[in-house]
């Protein structure tokens, strides 16, 4: 479990994390390149894949509270991973964050993404996070923002959604910036 003292920790995906993965992936499908609705059986082949690629690692974001008497209650609340890491260049895409809808606004992907960048940059030793976003997600970029990473490009009209070309923006994060 990777944590920092506050209610939102992270631990890597596993199997049964993946019908949880599909439905949030299918609930912010607005916010993905592909509108298109995932199976759960997709999602499983994914998994599958994913175990045997060394250039991805996925956690699951999960909520810890403490009801009476000490008594800990834990809420699996979202996803997010590292994908295309490269340990030759020293960098690796930020993948996309997915949430369960009604954890949103609650600070655990903010928390997460500040885990998950020390992680890649103290214990991976990387030197660069990136992300693309699609660019009129201003919730999304606000989020990347809040957590260090910078606007570095504009691929115009990079994705065809929703019946339009939409231009994506790459974000990035150094090691030693904020």
């Amino acid at each position: 479990m990777i944590h920092d003292g506050t209610a939102t920790t992270m631990r890597p995906l596993e199997i049964d994390d993946v019908v949880a993965l599909a439905r949030w992936r299918n609930e912010s499908s607005e916010w993905f390149f592909s509108s298109l609705p995932l199976a759960k059986s997709e999602q499983r082949g994914w998994y599958e894949r994913y175990l045997a690629d060394a250039s991805e690692r996925m956690f699951v974001m999960e909520s810890h509270l403490t009801l009476h008497e000490g008594v800990d209650s834990v809420k699996v609340v979202g996803a997010l991973g590292l994908v295309h890491i490269d340990r030759l260049h020293q960098r690796a895409e930020l993948g996309r964050v997915v949430m369960d809808k009604d954890e949103t606004g609650r600070g655990h992907a903010t928390t997460a993404i500040r885990l998950l960048t020390k992680l890649a940059f103290d214990g991976l030793n990387l030197q660069r996070l990136y992300t693309e976003v699609l660019a009129d997600n201003e919730a999304a970029i606000g989020l990347y923002q809040r957590c260090g990473f910078a606007k570095e490009g504009r691929l115009r009209r990079h994705v065809w959604k929703d019946g339009r070309f939409q231009d994506v923006l790459i974000m990035g994060h150094l090691r030693g910036e904020g």
